[in-house]
């Protein structure tokens, strides 16, 4: 394989002030240069890097799949996410894009490389968050200003007989017959300058049964909307022993 081609001066610079980590390597997984990222977060020098392969930084990368892996992903340039290992032996999550190129007559690849450590543990947070509500013993709905159900939880769905499905289209005012829309728009209002509000009242399920209920509810604003995100507990039993 002839030398690795030489990168100019103006690539060099437009290489080294990218906010992610850009690897050149040729077909045999060989560094050949590296940006000031890739240096900086793996915790390589450049001219360390420029000794080492794609087999020193991807611990799950062997020889015998390379080849594969070279030949697939010039047909297949979609961004993928692999695990990646840094000088200290630290090991991270990595979203990977490659760029082919060919200089006289050799193919070349440009990877460019955005650590998702942050993003993974962020969706992992996301995740946990919305298992502990799904698996709530109470019910949970997400409304908004006009009353219309965004989002419920498991309890919501066995308490009142509906699917998430049939949830998803119907307004509050369908279970919650004891407020009109006028009624609804005060208690909006009140919910949106108090933050957070505690009250009672009747719920109706499929069938019609009505039960009264403690209504938890919490003034949300996300990514531009509006929510109401009701925490509701049966109080039967409670109005029971208070009777």
């Amino acid at each position: 394989m002839p030398p690795a081609p030489h990168l100019p001066t103006i690539a060099q610079r437009a290489l080294t002030d990218l906010p992610n980590a850009v690897f050149w390597f040729d077909e045999r997984g060989r560094f050949f240069e590296a940006n000031r990222k890739a240096c900086e977060h793996w915790g390589y020098t450049r001219e360390e890097l420029l000794e080492k392969t794609i087999f020193d930084l991807n611990p799950n990368m062997s020889p015998d799949r390379w080849a594969a892996h070279w030949a697939n992903k010039q047909v297949n340039t979609e961004t993928f996410e692999r695990s990646h290992r840094k000088k200290n032996g630290e090991e991270f999550p990595v979203d990977i894009t490659d760029i082919f190129v060919e200089y006289e007559g050799v193919t070349y690849s440009c990877a460019i490389i955005q650590d998702i450590t942050q993003r993974k543990e962020a969706d992992r947070q996301a995740r946990l968050a919305d298992i502990t509500v799904q698996t709530a013993v109470d019910a949970n709905f997400w409304i908004c200003p006009r009353g219309f159900i965004k989002q419920v939880n498991e309890a919501a769905c066995r308490w009142y007989g509906y699917t998430k499905e049939e949830f998803l289209g119907k307004n509050l005012l369908e279970i919650n017959r004891t407020v009109d829309p006028e009624g609804f728009r005060g208690i909006w209002e009140e919910l949106k300058t108090a933050g957070q509000t505690l009250r009672e009242s009747e719920h109706v399920d499929r069938t019609g049964r009505s039960f009264p209920v403690e209504i938890v509810a919490h003034y949300i604003e996300f990514e531009g909307m509006e929510y109401a995100c009701a925490n509701v507990r049966d109080i039967s039993e409670r109005k029971r022993k208070e009777a």
